[in-house]
């Protein structure tokens, strides 16, 4: 791989502090495990994200997407190409009335404060499950007889040729701790739920 090349490839749409060459992956995993990967980039938004793929593609450079890494196992050899991480530096929220739009780099328990410091209920059986919302939303977590797919409203993804596309709910296929996005030839972005307004009391104490 020609690094000078790619770094600066990456340099025309990343500030220096995203790009990360030779990063140990034991300091990106809740096990503290695992060898370099080539380049690591810390995109913040979804234009970034798709620049990053296209680099790839142009280069012929395998590229990984992870989250914080909870529970994630590397090698001691590292990992070969790009990894692209989506968490704090990939974590804003907006909430709209009874609507939080989340990037998916944002941990679930956050996400349940927001809903919460909101008076929103639906996401009260998030809090204290590790991991962030769009791995939450992939793999349709749950617990305490709610889950994702309950609040879930659309998604934004890219797919693997940089093309972003909203997604319905009715088009991620859920069901029990899966949806259609596990194929892996698309990249969840953003997730928007849809709660319900409640009182905050109420809503604490669940």
């Amino acid at each position: 791989m020609n690094f000078t090349k790619i770094y600066k490839s990456m340099r025309a749409f990343l500030h220096e502090n995203q790009i990360k060459i030779n990063e140990p992956m034991e300091n990106h995993t809740s096990f503290r495990i695992g060898g370099p990967v080539d380049i690591m980039v810390l995109p913040t938004n979804p234009n970034e994200v798709c620049s990053v793929i296209k680099v790839c593609k142009q280069n012929n450079i395998p590229f990984f997407v992870m989250g914080n890494g909870t529970n994630l196992l590397v090698k001691d050899e590292g990992i070969r190409g790009v990894v692209m991480k989506l968490a704090q530096n990939y974590n804003d929220a907006e909430v709209d009335e009874n609507i939080i739009k989340c990037k998916a780099g944002m941990s679930l328990s956050t996400a349940a404060k927001i809903a919460l410091g909101n008076s929103l209920s639906g996401l009260e059986f998030a809090n204290g499950i590790p991991g962030t919302i769009g791995g939450a939303a992939v793999m349709n977590a749950g617990a305490y007889g709610g889950e994702m797919a309950d609040v879930v409203k659309k998604v934004t993804v890219v797919d693997l040729n940089a093309n972003l596309i909203e997604m319905q709910k009715n088009e991620l296929d859920y069901d029990y701790r899966r949806c259609i996005l596990q194929n892996g030839d698309r990249i969840l972005l953003e997730v928007e739920m849809e709660l319900l307004s409640g009182d905050y009391e109420d809503i604490k104490r669940k």
